[in-house]
């Protein structure tokens, strides 16, 4: 409010006395007397108007133009404060109006995140100082600035590590999260390896293994026998818990609803489970070559979408793929696994290979891998730069073309994964070399670069980062938070910046890094020791933000509760963080072979699903699974906790492999 006094002294009568004065203030208000005051309670602008009467009855008028301006609020973000890496600091605003009221609370907490409200709490995943900026807005527009220097001391730490392999390469290749925080992952097994709670996979087995929000293992399956194994190396989660999965196989496996046999070398499998691990169905494809699924994906309407790699006479349910090479397929199954449409992409001229796939909110079908030659996604073709280069390509939910995009240089790049958020924008994940520019400039590199970019719904960049040159850089998995945050995952090797300092490898380490939506970095780790190769796969987040990942180690690894070791040769592990990257549980599975997690996701109780291959006993935390073939695919199932709920191995005398899991809205997994 504000309060103006008004004079009319100034006004007189040549030939008589001035006996009256009259105020109207133009808001309604009036007044008498030659002085007078008036408040007004609104900003604007006001005629005020005088009306003089004398001793004989005439009357004057004068006018004065008052402007009134509204007075901006008061604004206190209360004292400056210091935290540790990870904990909540809470935020209390209060704030004041002289002529109105507060209308509006906003923070700005310095490391590229933001909030509303008067109280407020905030994690801060790296140490440093930061200012947090608090902004009050009054109900008429006027703003109003305060900040508090917030000093954040110590490091994150994972909250969970578990250590899962024997005595050759076990692998992780996939992880999942479902809206429970449950982990689930899979992989190949080399060797004998303990998944917890008394399931140990044999060697040469594909494996998928679910664990609880504390780590917990909740089941495990170890996929493969006597005639057959292979490769789990994707994993989903649907909106029930039900868990898909897909890899290869050879020989004859059962997935637990009957044997199979394959066609060729390697063919594709892509099966599903219930939340508690039971078989729902189960199918195969393939021809004479070596087929692969690669990623796998489940929709809000539970429909299975898979990608892979498969060569010609392979048929996925809409007649066998026409081409002398390989041709990158991407194929959409009802929940009840009944074939609705599929795609056989290159041909004679062109080829590639199907890495990952990811379903939006509408239903509309995102897909990436590499490519050489000339192919058609069914938008005109493209034809690549480089030995390979990365494709991205999106289909409306009934298999129609919307639009595709091609990125490379003179190298071999790959598009490795790619998620989706809430808005139906889309990120990317791959491996590209010096000049590839996927819309911000050609990446500068002598070597490779791990590559994330983001892309409107209609394809177009809106921005992209290139992080270290070195030959031994990978991007292998993306996946997307509720709230718009981006997790990565990958190998590397030498320096790697993703925003947040500088990360030296001891060897071929695994990297894991969080994103804002823009890009910004959130908090970014390494693992790893020297003269060892190790590989983060698969990466999942669920409902509540935690990040779960899933990949192989050897020799030793500390992911954030303590250095531990190999049991022979490669094991694979999973692990799982919270948002702001601190240490929850982790499991480790191996045996004397080489095993691996490959695909992992998460239903909407946080129960973890993770796929894969193992060879030889591998125990997954709820009992030993053995491996029938050189290689058995293994399905592991898990609480929110950790806790193993169980594990299944399918496989035959040859080499098998999980390489995606998915769970559907009725909780079942689909590998």
């Amino acid at each position: 409010m504000t309060m103006i006094g008004f004079n009319g002294g100034g006004s007189f009568d040549p030939d008589g006395t001035l006996i009256a004065y009259a105020w109207t203030f133009g808001d309604g208000g009036s007044a008498s007397g030659m002085v007078t005051s008036h408040t007004y309670t609104t900003p604007g602008t006001y005629s005020v108007i005088l009306t003089v009467t004398d001793n004989s009855g005439l009357r004057s008028s004068d006018t004065a133009v008052v402007s009134v301006a509204n007075r901006p609020p008061v604004a206190n973000a209360g004292p400056d404060q210091t935290a540790s890496v990870g904990s909540a600091v809470t935020f209390s605003a209060s704030g004041s109006d002289p002529d109105g009221t507060v209308g509006s609370f906003s923070w700005d907490f310095g490391d590229g995140t933001s909030a509303t409200g008067a109280t407020v709490s905030h994690s801060y995943a790296a140490p440093g100082s930061y200012t947090a900026t608090l902004t009050v807005m009054d109900d008429r527009g006027a703003r109003a600035t305060d900040s508090a220097l917030v000093t954040v001391t110590g490091s994150a730490a994972p909250r969970w590590v578990h250590g899962l392999g024997g005595s050759a390469t076990d692998v992780g290749y996939g992880v999942a999260v479902d809206a429970s925080g449950n982990a689930v992952m899979t992989g190949r097994v080399e060797s004998t390896v303990d998944f917890g709670g008394g399931v140990v996979c044999p060697p040469a087995a594909v494996f998928v293994s679910k664990y609880s929000q504390s780590g917990a293992a909740m089941w495990s399956k170890c996929l493969g026998g006597d005639l057959g194994g292979g490769t789990g190396r994707a994993v989903a989660v649907d909106g029930n818990g039900n868990v898909l999965v897909t890899g290869k196989f050879s020989g004859t496996v059962d997935f637990g609803t009957g044997p199979i046999t394959s066609a060729g070398a390697t063919d594709i499998f892509l099966a599903k489970y219930s939340a508690a691990g039971d078989p729902v169905w189960s199918r195969a494809f393939g021809g004479g070559m070596n087929d692969a699924g690669n990623g796998v994906a489940v929709d809000r309407g539970g429909n299975v979408v898979l990608i892979g790699t498969a060569g010609g006479g392979s048929d996925f349910g809409g007649g066998p793929i026409m081409a002398n090479g390989y041709s990158i397929v991407v194929a959409k199954f009802s929940p009840t696994g009944a074939h609705l449409w599929s795609k056989g992409i290159g041909g004679d001229l062109g080829g590639g290979t199907g890495r990952a796939v990811a379903v939006d909110g509408n239903g509309n079908v995102l897909v990436t891998g590499k490519f050489s030659g000339t192919v058609d996604f069914g938008t005109g073709p493209i034809t690549s730069a480089g030995a390979t280069d990365i494709f991205l390509a999106k289909y409306s939910a009934a298999g129609d073309p919307v639009w595709s995009r091609a990125f490379g240089g003179g190298m071999n790049d790959a598009g490795n994964g790619v998620a989706v958020d809430r808005g139906g924008n889309v990120v990317l994940i791959g491996t590209a070399g010096g000049g590839s520019d996927f819309g911000g400039g050609p990446i500068m590199a002598n070597g490779y670069s791990i590559v994330v970019a983001k892309f409107s719904p209609t394809g177009a960049h809106l921005w992209s980062k290139g992080i270290g040159d070195s030959f031994s850089n990978s991007g292998n998995a993306v996946a997307v938070d509720p709230s718009g945050n981006i997790a990565v995952t990958g190998a590397f090797s030498g320096p790697a910046d993703f925003g947040g300092g500088v990360l030296t490898s001891a060897g071929v380490d695994i990297f894991l890094a969080k994103l804002s939506p823009t890009g910004g970095h959130l908090w970014s780790r390494r693992f790893g020791s020297a003269l060892a190769v190790h590989a983060g796969n698969g990466v999942a987040c669920d409902g509540s933000g935690n990040v779960l990942v899933t990949g192989s180690f050897e020799n030793s690894i500390d992911l954030g509760a303590g250095w531990t070791t190999s049991f022979a040769h490669k094991d694979m592990f999973v692990a799982k963080y919270s948002p702001a990257g601190d240490y929850l549980w982790s499991r480790l599975a191996g045996g004397l072979f080489d095993d691996a997690g490959r695909g992992i996701a998460v239903d909407t109780s946080g129960k973890v699903v993770v796929t894969g291959t193992f060879q030889a006993a591998v125990n997954f935390g709820a009992g030993s699974l053995t491996s029938a073939g050189r290689t058995d695919i293994f399905v592991a199932r898990y609480a929110g906790d950790g806790t193993p709920l169980g594990a299944q191995r399918f496989g035959g005398a040859d080499f098998d492999a999980g390489n995606a899991v998915a769970v559907d809205a009725g909780g079942r997994p689909v590998v």
